[in-house]
């Protein structure tokens, strides 16, 4: 399925490229392991974030200037 989510966020970025009230953040990245695996830590259903991944996807949008 990543290949299909890989191809959506693509599609999502080239459509809204231009909208200046939209911040699109690609997350994949900040979550797979270093051989490209989706570590169980972050996901233990294999679906929903668990603390840690969570983590993950709040400092992103930190990062990207949305603040809490």
């Amino acid at each position: 399925m990543r290949a299909a989510i890989t191809e959506i966020n693509r599609l999502l970025t080239q459509r809204f490229a231009k909208e200046r009230n939209l911040v699109l953040i690609d997350l994949a990245a900040k979550f797979l392991a270093a051989d490209g695996s989706l570590p169980a830590s972050l996901f233990p259903d294999g679906t929903h974030p668990s603390d840690a991944g969570y983590q993950i996807w709040a400092d992103a949008l930190i990062e990207a200037g949305i603040k809490p």
